[in-house]
């Protein structure tokens, strides 16, 4: 929709987990290295875990346009089955005949087909995703199978992608046979808000255009703190700030902008608002003194009181809070002046927006 407007060749900011849009971020070169490693020299079990949206499935895809033409591989993304219901998945996946076969024909089946495999020169890995879903009998089920071997060569590598739940899963005492087999465990870190910035323009520029939009320091670092740096989290807010920026004709992403954008996609709780320290933050305000134990928390200088968006209070460094109140017209901070409380489900949208515009212009 906007890509001509901003001269891309296709939307920088998709959910697909597109392994061209791979941002070599250094937990994921760290992450690569590991898994190119432990594929070349044939490790049993490799572990790899991170956030929701932190690239996990991105990196795998990446990783399969690596591996050469003597490898079969079998990928597992539906993990809410029972055991006998996952070894018929890994064998349809290799191409196997599931049909009418019990559990013990299906493991001799696969048995048989890895042996083959070997026997011709190619190697065989089993992805299994979401893995931390896997109940502990199919997780002991995804143990077996890396039984089969010859006497110098694992049959089947098998790698387990996860959240980091899945850490927590494995750590069960049933599990222990299964966790002393992971070879190689990689965990993938949010990015730094340096990554970021670098993520953001980097996508624009596979996209066609390095400079197709320009971030204020400012909105770049709104956009780090609201996402704490999870990439698809990043995806989502831009892709919402090129549509935004797009409507207004504009190529500059200003603070005002993603903070709009902020609380119009803050559904489900998925961004980090309510504990922002820029949603959260101390103010100037003259009718308001500060107590003694009021601590300066900015080099602008004496902040005296705080805003907190979320709950809709300001305190003026002592324990007992006060609540903000708001006529039709603007904020009203005098403690002597009440009307209508700040509450999430009495603000209209006139108001928020009202809300927003007053305090970037305090704060900036």
């Amino acid at each position: 929709m906007y890509e001509k407007y901003f001269s891309l060749s296709r939307k920088p900011f998709e959910l697909i987990p597109n392994p061209e849009f791979l941002y070599p971020s250094r937990s994921h070169r760290k992450a690569e290295n590991y898994l190119d490693y432990a594929v070349r020299e044939k490790a049993g079990f490799i572990l790899l875990t991170g956030e929701v949206g932190s690239g996990k499935t991105t990196l795998v895809r990446h990783l399969l346009r690596k591996i050469g033409s003597d490898v079969r591989i079998s990928k597992v993304f539906n993990t809410k089955l029972k055991p006998e219901e996952l070894i018929q998945t890994i064998n349809e996946d290799f191409g196997l005949e599931t049909e009418g076969r019990s559990k013990v024909h299906l493991l001799k089946d696969l048995n048989d087909f890895l042996i083959e495999q070997y026997a011709e020169g190619r190697r065989a890995i089993l992805i299994i995703d979401e893995a931390q879903n896997l109940s502990p009998d199919s997780l002991e089920e995804v143990r077996m199978l890396s039984n089969l071997e010859t006497d110098d060569s694992k049959l089947l590598q098998i790698i387990l992608v996860g959240q980091p739940e899945l850490k927590e899963v494995l750590s069960s005492p049933e599990l222990r046979q299964l966790r002393q087999r992971i070879s190689i465990h990689c965990h993938l870190q949010p990015l730094t808000l340096s990554e970021t910035e670098e993520y953001i323009l980097y996508r624009l520029e596979i996209a066609g255009d390095r400079e197709a939009v320009i971030f204020s320091p400012g909105a770049m670092e709104l956009v780090y703190r609201f996402s704490k740096g999870i990439p698809r989290l990043i995806n989502i807010m831009c892709d919402f700030l090129l549509l935004s920026a797009f409507a207004e004709e504009t190529r500059y992403i200003t603070e005002d902008l993603v903070l709009e954008v902020a609380g119009d996609t803050q559904f489900e709780g998925q961004f980090h608002i309510e504990n922002d320290l820029l949603l959260q933050k101390r103010y100037r305000a003259p009718e308001v003194e500060s107590s003694p134990s009021a601590q300066p928390v900015s080099e602008k200088g004496d902040l005296n009181f705080e805003w907190n968006m979320e709950k809709g209070e300001k305190s003026a460094g002592s324990e007992e809070a006060e609540t903000i109140y708001l006529d039709e017209k603007d904020i009203v901070f005098s403690p002597q002046d009440r009307r209508t409380p700040v509450r999430e489900e009495n603000i209209q949208e006139g108001f928020m927006s009202r809300i927003r515009r007053f305090f970037m212009q305090e704060i900036f």
